[in-house]
């Protein structure tokens, strides 16, 4: 018999840019904090059409809830709200090319067109602690816990930063990356990263407490 968990149990709500099967590690931050007692929303974005198979798949009989935001390039066409987004994010990087001194929020919008409508959806989800998977999910998650006024968390899947072929802040890329990773950061509640070599980069690079370490393994009883 299933029993419904009280409403004080503390809800977090895990927001990806990516979809579910992408990596493993939504799926265990997911599992862990359900098992710990929390009542767990994974939002995260398609753009593939395969991708709603197959975290449908990841996600049946797990004991947390999926939605999905559907960026499909027949969806995209047609709906007026990632459009919109769209049009804004041009508008941003254009804006951002013209700047020396980025100011976080636009280069959060520049940052991805999925920013706006992720934190839309992100904001409409009642939780405890907003919890950014990849680099398009820490403003989304950031304006949802801004408009709930609700903490966020960051993981670290990659050093998005260093990923950037010739990285520099002065590339508009690396300078989009860098304003949303080192305005953001020191924000959020927590940080974790995926090796102890990145969370120490990410440590000197953006003045934060050296994140958590949280390896991409799963356990060894699995191994079968």
């Amino acid at each position: 018999m299933t029993h419904a968990m009280p409403h004080s149990t503390p809800r977090v709500c895990i927001v990806s840019s990516s979809c579910l099967a992408s990596g493993p590690r939504v799926e265990k931050e997911a599992d862990a904090l359900a098992a710990a007692g929390y009542r767990v929303e994974v939002l995260v974005c398609h753009t593939l059409d395969w991708m709603p198979e197959w975290d449908a798949r990841i996600a049946r009989q797990k004991p947390w809830r999926l939605s999905a935001m559907d960026f499909r390039p027949a969806r995209r066409h047609r709906s007026p709200e990632v459009l919109a987004a769209a049009a804004v994010h041009r508008a941003a990087r254009g804006a951002c090319l013209a700047m020396r001194d980025v100011p976080v929020a636009l280069a959060a919008l520049a940052c991805s067109p999925r920013v706006l409508p992720l934190a839309r959806r992100a904001a409409s989800v009642s939780c405890d602690l907003y919890i950014a998977h990849n680099l398009a999910a820490l403003p989304a998650a950031a304006l949802a816990a801004a408009a709930r006024k609700r903490p966020f968390a960051f993981d670290a899947e990659d050093d998005h930063f260093a990923d950037i072929p010739n990285a520099q802040q002065d590339d508009l890329e690396g300078r989009i990356t860098h304003v949303v990773m080192q305005r953001l950061l020191p924000r959020a509640r927590h940080v974790t990263a995926a090796s102890p070599m990145m969370a120490e980069g990410m440590a000197v690079r953006y003045g934060i407490p050296t994140p958590t370490a949280v390896h991409n393994v799963f356990p060894f009883s699995w191994r079968e």
